[in-house]
């Protein structure tokens, strides 16, 4: 199956994950500078090479009802940019809801107890500044094992 790279597409930062090599379980990587197009395209470019990726995998911020807006928009943008670099494919998966699914797990963890520093209810609010990159990283996760998931229902 090989290795597939996950994809959180932001303008300020992009989460990045990868998978085992057979393709069951997705896993962090590095949160990349998402301001500059060029110098993300050869970043992603360079990660691809570093884990021998066979697929690469970015969430599409589709609205609730189903439709394209404006960040679904930069997204298409960028998969057309980053699919003319590189000789592998690069898919998309709907990615609707995982920043808050990052965030929650970030807060609570995945039984719903409170994690160290996390604080229930009304008082918790957005995410800091220094944990915005972890729910980027989170974001990717979750995106690509919904992917990976997905393929392997489609398989069996």
């Amino acid at each position: 199956m090989g290795v597939v790279i996950g994809i959180d597409f932001g303008e300020k930062r992009v989460g990045t994950s990868m998978s085992d090599p057979e393709g069951r379980v997705a896993v962090a990587g590095p949160v990349l500078d998402g301001a500059d197009q060029r110098k993300l395209v050869r970043a992603i470019a360079a990660l691809v090479d570093e884990e021998a990726a066979e697929t690469v995998v970015i969430g599409m911020p589709v609205n609730m009802d189903g439709s394209m807006g404006e960040s679904a928009e930069r997204v298409v943008r960028f998969v057309t940019r980053l699919s003319d670099v590189l000789d592998i494919p690069v898919e998309t998966c709907d990615e609707r809801l995982t920043s808050v699914q990052a965030e929650r797990t970030l807060r609570y963890g995945r039984g719903g107890e409170t994690r160290k520093g996390g604080r229930p209810g009304r008082k918790r609010g957005k995410a800091r500044r220094g944990e915005k990159s972890d729910v980027d990283r989170i974001a990717a996760v979750l995106i690509l094992q919904s992917f990976l998931d997905r393929r392997r229902r489609a398989s069996q």
